[in-house]
């Protein structure tokens, strides 16, 4: 079976000489017309917003001059070209492959990989959960097709730059591309975004901390499974893609929703990992608390307070002189009581370890670390050298065969000095440096300077960073840069699986790539105490819940200046409360606190009853982690940034300015919306449409949708109090019909025993089933939970009358255990409402 036509598929509407559809001639687009002929360039001025006006030529697309089949489920052709007359290094000769995974009659990935003839290019080390199971190849009969419906306009593929584009409807939403600072939905106008990891508060249009090229139109996805450095730069019919070297490894999505693409996008990235319940619980910290006494100060003053906290943190104050594996035996020395006591209460603890470790004489880590080979190496094949926090560094290599072994017995020697951790924060790991390259800058190469400049922050690949042209175990630091924090996070993963092997570990990670949600959650860094941060982060925890990275919040209250002031920060609870699995305050040294009890007693008051909520909703949020494919979803194939579900039950319209009095918030669909925090109050919707919410100091507007059945813990101090306390139902009917699913299981071993709990609510008559993955009468015990369904709220209308009939406010009390009613899973329990 032929597969192309003679001419290659990007050569599509490129018919006139000087390209006149405007793809912007790389590298450092000319500014006048002498220097854009210069470069063998078309000079063609348009009117177009962000469109370049020197523009490729025609006549130089690659051709097909061998094509058929690898096997029955992949089809190839090899290309070749002229010299690019821009591109002295073009490569002449490329090998396609195409490749179908069918997952339904309307749904597929289509995987596009171009390469050298050889296959020498680097290929993205993480793999990708693909299976070709279809038959699918194109024809020459399907070859213009094919070409309009993957790619539009030139291929360029040089040793170190390759460009393409993608054809885009010009009408539809584009969401994705990442990590960035921004409105949710990308703009058309020729906007770009560069991806190359970097140490940088989170700003509009600068590349950040993660490598994240995922972006979403539609029922289309599209993922480009490639590490090196890259820019997205989106048009209102296209998007082009650029990268500073690799190959072009391009996953395209065709679902039959956007959901059912969202889902499948996540599927080829990998399972979310499974996070342990207290992770969902709200965490406190900030870079300066001075000592441990310090430390057990805060936590205790929480406790007086009555604020419901989980976790308790520390950042770099507690190591000795700010190295890793360490802790100050002076301004620390208690630290290991403490944690204790923190245990004792109930509570977890987190620290932060940096990759970098210090050259100083007679320190384990770089010790042990020479010995081993362990870090990255410089031009001369020595360890790099840098400066971080204890003053001069170097890296681990963390694609070293040993570094599972070395970073294992690194955090050993943290825990067996009492510093008793239960989960690990790894920051600063882009990697961060606080020299340029290196203590001896970096030497002039093309790795290290590229002919294409990446428009990143500060105009070079290495500032603030390692030299590119540096070595590591799987290559270039060039071609690994991005991924070096997810390699520390599968290093650390590692490491705490093999202390503790029965528990689910937590880790925090500040960068991240493709596939860090297997194995991490993430926080989205430096940001700022302002209004807009709080607003951008409802963007930023969609765009990571596309990636895969479910498990995910921001420093609440904001990170850095200006200064947090009570009503943003009490705010921003009660938004963090529903927008991020993982809720953290966290600020800057020298900054003035901004832990809840430090506000106004109304200010304390309004944070209690977020947090009391968020400790209510927990059996909600984990099962909404396990069973959604989206933790945080938007309102889809639409420009609404200002609100966003948690899974398909809560939609939250969230107070996003000072002295605002009403939010205007979209309902999607009729019914009653029922206040989460009072189901007695609801809004009547007869039709999808926009209303004006009225505020409340002490809550933010936050609904059940109709056809809700919702189980919530009692309010406590913790989650582990709260699994001893019973359980209520709220069913907000839409005539007469609601439904829930919930699992519970142990909240801390992997491979727990678990039971799912279902709720059907069905011409007012109200059904509970559940499936265990094992019978036993020790089972609740095994879970560690009290089952006992103490409380039904019903709100809602009646499935038999025409008028709506609000119940009445006293709920119906039950005293059951859920699985007795359920025999374990043996029947089904029934009751009239």
């Amino acid at each position: 079976m032929a597969l192309f036509a003679v001419q290659f598929l990007f050569a599509v509407g490129l018919a006139q000489e000087c390209g006149v559809e405007h793809y912007d001639c790389r590298p450092n687009t000319p500014t006048d017309e002498w220097d854009c002929m210069k470069s063998n360039c078309c000079w063609v001025p348009s009117d177009e917003k962000g469109a370049p006006w020197c523009t490729y030529t025609t006549g130089t697309d690659y051709t097909v001059v061998q094509h058929g089949l690898i096997n029955p489920n992949s089809g190839f052709a090899k290309l070749t070209r002229i010299e690019h007359p821009t591109w002295p290094d073009t490569l002449l000769n490329l090998f396609y492959q195409i490749d179908r995974q069918t997952f339904s009659e309307n749904s597929f990935v289509d995987r596009i990989q171009i390469t050298d003839g050889s296959d020498s290019r680097h290929r993205h080390p993480e793999t990708p959960v693909f299976t070709p199971n279809s038959t699918f190849v194109p024809s020459v009969n399907d070859g213009d097709k094919l070409g309009k419906d993957y790619f539009t306009g030139p291929l360029v593929f040089s040793d170190q730059f390759i460009e393409f584009s993608i054809p885009l409807d010009p009408e539809t939403p584009v969401y994705g591309i990442g990590e960035r600072r921004g409105p949710l939905v990308v703009p058309r106008d020729g906007w770009a975004h560069s991806i190359w990891t970097r140490d940088v508060p989170p700003i509009v249009d600068l590349n950040l901390y993660g490598d994240q090229p995922v972006f979403l139109i539609g029922n289309t996805g599209y993922i480009f499974w490639n590490s090196n450095g890259k820019q997205f730069q989106a048009f209102k019919d296209r998007m082009t893609i650029r990268a500073i070297g690799g190959m072009i490894d391009l996953f395209v999505i065709r679902g039959n929703s956007t959901e059912n693409a969202v889902s499948i996008i996540q599927e080829i990235i990998g399972a979310t990992y499974s996070p342990p319940e207290w992770a969902f619980g709200y965490h406190l910290c900030r870079w300066g608390y001075n000592s441990s006494a310090e430390t057990w100060n805060v936590n205790q003053k929480m406790r007086e307070a009555k604020m419901p906290q989980e976790v308790q943190w520390n950042d770099i104050d507690y190591m000795d002189g700010k190295k890793d594996f360490t802790f100050d035996p002076d301004a620390y020395g208690t630290l290991p009581q403490v944690i204790k006591d923190i245990h004792a209460q109930g509570q977890k603890y987190v620290v932060i370890i940096d990759p970098a470790i210090s050259t100083q004489d007679n320190y384990l880590p770089y010790s042990n670390g020479i010995e081993e080979d362990i870090f990255i190496k410089d031009e001369t094949g020595k360890p790099a050298v840098g400066e971080v926090w204890p003053g001069a560094t170097v890296f681990p290599d963390f694609t070293h065969p040993g570094i599972n072994n070395y970073w294992l017995e690194m955090f050993s020697y943290l825990y067996t000095q009492g510093v008793e951790f239960d989960g690990i924060w790894i920051d600063m790991n882009e990697p961060s440096n606080f020299v340029a390259g290196s203590s001896n800058g970096c030497p002039s190469s093309p790795l290290n300077s590229p002919k294409f400049e990446l428009p990143v922050v500060d105009k070079s690949l290495f500032a603030k960073t390692l030299c590119p042209s540096y070595n590591q175990s799987a290559g270039t630091h060039y071609d690994l840069h991005n991924l070096y924090g997810l390699d520390e996070s599968k290093a650390t993963s590692y490491a705490l699986k093999a202390l503790n092997p029965d528990l689910k570990p937590f880790i925090l990670s500040r960068s991240t790539a493709l596939t860090s949600g297997r194995h991490t959650a993430h926080w989205t860094g430096d940001n700022f105490s302002k209004w807009e941060d709080l607003k951008y982060s409802i963007t930023a925890m969609i765009n990571l819940n596309i990636f895969g990275i479910k498990m995910a919040g921001v420093d609440v209250c904001g990170f850095q200046g200006p200064d947090a002031d009570e009503e943003m920060c009490v705010r921003w609870h009660q938004m963090g409360v529903f927008l991020y699995s993982f809720f953290r305050n966290h600020n800057t040294i020298g900054a003035p606190g901004q832990e809840p009890f430090v506000w106004s007693k109304n200010g304390q008051h309004a944070i209690r009853i977020a947090l009391e909520k968020r400790v209510q909703l927990v059996p909600y949020f984990t099962s909404t982690f396990a069973n959604e494919s989206m933790y945080i979803r938007p309102i889809w194939n639409s420009t609404i940034d200002t609100q966003f579900w948690v899974g398909e039950q809560i939609m939250v319209c969230p107070v996003l300015g000072p002295g605002m009095k009403n939010v205007e918030c979209y309902f999607p669909k009729a019914g009653d919306w029922c206040n989460v925090y009072d189901t007695s109050v609801c809004f009547t919707v007869k039709s999808p449409g926009t209303l004006q919410i009225p505020t409340d100091p002490n809550r933010i507007p936050a609904f059940y949708p109709p056809e809700t059945a919702m189980i919530l813990q009692k309010k406590a101090m913790t989650l582990s109090e709260a699994r001893k306390l019973p359980l209520d139902l709220v069913l907000n009917l839409k005539n007469g019909f609601a439904n829930g699913e919930f699992i519970f299981d142990d909240g801390e071993t992997d491979n727990s025993e678990f039971v799912k709990i279902k709720l059907f609510v069905e011409n007012d008559q109200l059904k509970i089933t559940c499936d265990a993955s094992a019978e036993s009468e020790r089972l609740e015990a095994k879970l560690k939970r009290n089952f006992n369904l103490e409380k039904i709220s019903v709100t809602g209308s009646y499935s038999y009358q025409q008028n709506k009939l609000r119940f009445r406010p006293d709920s119906f009390l039950l005293n059951k255990n859920l699985l007795q009613l359920t025999n374990f899973c043996e029947t089904e329990f029934k009751m009239n409402l």
